[in-house]
């Protein structure tokens, strides 16, 4: 299995895209709806680096090289998509996972809203890890995961309790 790392890293505001440092030449980004994602895809070029974008669908799709869409609560989504790295010899270093970066419209309330959440976040990284403990390569590999609303940083601001559940995901990988 490889060796992954997970990091929690706390924002009071999601416009530090700056202070996200990938140690790697290839990057792996599960884009958010916000745009932090485009942000640091963006920084990433300029500086030399390869990135590989992977969005919210219906299906697991791959539009092209570098450009992935899958289900967040299908483990053979992710499965398929480190498959389709390794066979291209593009298995990353970084991952940069932001899914749970997420507008407040985003965040629906109740049973459905609890199990989206998970899927995006829980899930998400849950079934990214196993997919990728699967790959034959035993290179280490940095997940960095960022989310806004998960806990209240200023006693004004609104948080997603549904979105707590990353912290342990995030201790476990």
């Amino acid at each position: 299995m490889s060796e992954t790392l997970a990091r929690f890293i706390p924002a009071a505001d999601i416009s530090f895209s700056h202070q996200i440092v990938i140690n790697a030449p290839a990057a792996l980004v599960f884009e958010d709806g916000l745009g932090l994602g485009t942000e640091v895809v963006a920084r990433l070029i300029r500086e030399g680096d390869t990135c590989i974008r992977v969005h919210i669908g219906d299906e697991f799709i791959q539009t092209d090289e570098q450009h992935f869409v899958l289900r967040p609560q299908d483990a053979s989504d992710y499965q398929a998509l480190c498959e389709a790295l390794s066979s291209a010899g593009q298995l990353p270093r970084s991952i940069l996972h932001l899914w749970s970066v997420t507008k407040p419209e985003e965040v629906a309330s109740g049973p459905d809203g609890f199990k989206v959440m998970q899927e995006r976040g829980f899930y998400s990284l849950l079934f990214l890890a196993q997919a990728l403990g699967a790959q034959r390569d035993r290179e280490q590999i940095q997940i960095i995961m960022v989310s806004n609303g998960m806990q209240a940083v200023k006693e004004s601001e609104v948080f997603y309790p549904e979105k707590v559940t990353l912290l342990g995901t995030c201790k476990v990988i």
